[in-house]
């Protein structure tokens, strides 16, 4: 039982101890104003400096937004120097920022960004159930917008509009896991040590 034990122990201490890259890759969101939504996002556990940014590449986003299910990441620029033109009234660049530190100075459709938040101006962009396409972007911090462009061509969009985005990072599988080994561990020693004392008295 002993040995049963510390093989338990050693498993979840290096579950535990794994790299945080892997364990804060897929973050949950919310979006709550005049369009609302959730789901979770998740990015590269590696920073892409290519456009000069601390910016992560978005690989999926799941969820709902607008009452409506997302289906899918549309594919584009990654960075804010190589963003896609995905319609009249979307251009993407797919990049997250974990540590709240969204570039300012970045233009588009008249508005210059301010430094903050998870997204960017230009933000990312998803697939939705209805053949329409979503778009979430950011503007320094705490003032978010949606944007929505029906797979017709038309468009509908306008002024930052009060939405607030909040991103958390999701708790590790492994972590999870890792810890609950823990727990195991420690149940299965105590009935050993029980078991023990009664076998000695």
């Amino acid at each position: 039982m002993k040995r049963f034990c510390l093989a338990l122990i050693a498993m979840a201490a290096a579950l535990a101890i794994t790299p945080a890259a892997l364990a804060d890759t897929t973050w949950s969101w919310t979006l709550t104003g005049p369009v609302t939504g959730s789901g979770t996002i998740s990015f590269s556990s590696t920073p892409d400096l290519t456009a000069g940014f601390d910016s992560y590449d978005i690989t999926a986003i799941t969820g709902t937004y607008d009452s409506l299910a997302i289906t899918g990441l549309i594919p584009g620029g990654y960075g804010p120097s190589s963003y896609t033109n995905v319609g009249p009234d979307i251009i993407i660049d797919n990049s997250f920022y974990p540590n709240d530190d969204a570039p300012g100075g970045l233009s588009y459709a008249g508005y210059t960004s301010t430094p903050g938040g998870f997204l960017d101006l230009f933000g990312v962009g998803f697939y939705l159930a209805d053949g329409q396409l979503g778009n979430i972007y950011g503007n320094g911090g705490s003032d978010y917008a949606a944007t929505l462009l029906p797979s017709d061509g038309s468009s509908y969009s306008g002024p930052l509009t009060g939405e607030t985005f909040v991103a958390t990072p999701e708790p590790s599988s492994l972590l999870l896991l890792g810890t609950g080994l823990l727990g195991l561990a420690f149940v299965a020693f105590r009935k050993a040590k029980a078991s023990g004392l009664v076998l000695h008295s």
